[in-house]
């Protein structure tokens, strides 16, 4: 068995809880990524997120993401001057 911490940012495994107490989960993509939905026991049972369970038997929680597309921009210099992007910008770069 696992145990989690409100400071950890990964936590799958197995716990243990209670019956009737409530489990939250909240699904947290890396760069890239989106959530999609939560699966429980096999079945899709939505996007809500954080995702409140109450326990009363064995679960499997599963929460699925989907990659985000990437599309490449092409900045050019026509004349004099030096294009820049704001800072807000997300800027994927390929591992050196």
């Amino acid at each position: 068995m696992s145990k989690c911490t409100v400071r950890q940012y990964q936590c799958y495994g197995d716990h243990l809880y209670y019956s009737g107490t409530t489990a939250r989960v909240l699904a947290t993509a890396n760069p890239g990524w989106k959530f999609n939905y939560w699966l429980l026991n096999g079945t899709n049972v939505g996007d809500i997120n954080p995702y409140a369970l109450t326990i009363n038997d064995d679960h499997n929680l599963t929460a699925v993401f989907e990659a985000l597309p990437v599309y490449e921009l092409n900045v050019q210099l026509s004349g004099s001057g030096q294009p820049m992007l704001p800072v807000i910008t997300t800027i994927l770069q390929e591992p050196a």
